[in-house]
């Protein structure tokens, strides 16, 4: 049965993913070649923005340009094509799902100190962890793998994936009891653990600043807490509905 489908306001996005009545509820944009997105991968993510009823299973569906279901999207590591799904019972029928409420916070973008600025604003903690992230990459950018400074002359900077903003958080959560393993001096990496080189990565400036504001996120095989908390972020912030989160 063809479905009216909802028009997405989010022009940007070549995926999009609507529930059975036709009304988006999310979506994502991905490169043509070459592709990087896995069929797994998509299950995960809608697992993150959307809420299914509790023993209920479910399915992510292609749609055919009318609107109707058409083949199933199956679990496994080939790569999804640009289009239309829809969330259904692993049989084709209707489910009713939800969006979550949970959000990504807003991040404040924080360079690191320029020249002028290291002798009188860096802490122990920001040295420490700037200069050991330069170490332990040896001065390239963890996602590009671009070298210190590159032609376009865009800088290396020490970036946390977890951001010490998030203190609270941080400690309500116990993540550093779960997250992270770093036996450094407390004057090092703080009390809190935030400022241990497992809670970073240096990145081009250019990328932190996208880092910080969950556009861009790593997904490894292997996945640390850490950065499944920063790409659970990443996707609430840009596959969750239609409209996106509010800035």
């Amino acid at each position: 049965m063809a479905r009216n489908l909802q028009v997405p306001s989010r022009p940007n996005r070549n995926v999009h993913i609507y529930d059975n009545d036709g009304n988006v509820i999310g979506g994502m944009e991905i490169r043509q070649q070459p592709r990087y997105i896995s069929s797994n991968m998509l299950y995960r993510y809608c697992e993150v923005f959307i809420r299914f009823p509790a023993g209920v299973r479910w399915a992510v569906f292609h749609l055919q340009r009318d609107g109707s279901t058409g083949r199933k999207l199956r679990r496994g590591d080939n790569m999804i094509t640009t289009g239309n799904y829809v969330i259904l019972d692993p049989n084709g029928g209707p489910i009713d799902v939800t969006l979550t409420s949970e959000r990504a916070p807003r991040c404040i973008y924080s360079r690191s100190p320029t020249s002028s600025q290291i002798a009188s604003n860096r802490t122990t903690f920001q040295q420490h962890f700037h200069d050991g992230l330069r170490e332990r990459e040896n001065m390239l950018c963890a996602i590009s793998g671009r070298p210190f400074r590159t032609q376009d002359g865009n800088l290396l900077e020490a970036a946390h994936i977890f951001p010490v903003s998030k203190v609270i958080e941080w400690r309500a959560n116990n993540y550093r009891g779960r997250w992270i393993f770093d036996t450094s001096n407390e004057s090092q990496i703080s009390a809190t653990g935030l400022y241990s080189l497992q809670n970073g990565l240096l990145l081009g400036d250019h990328i932190h600043h996208r880092w910080d504001g969950f556009t861009i996120a790593v997904d490894p095989d292997v996945c640390p807490g850490l950065l499944r908390w920063h790409l659970r972020m990443c996707i609430l912030r840009n596959m969750k509905g239609d409209t996106g989160e509010p800035q």
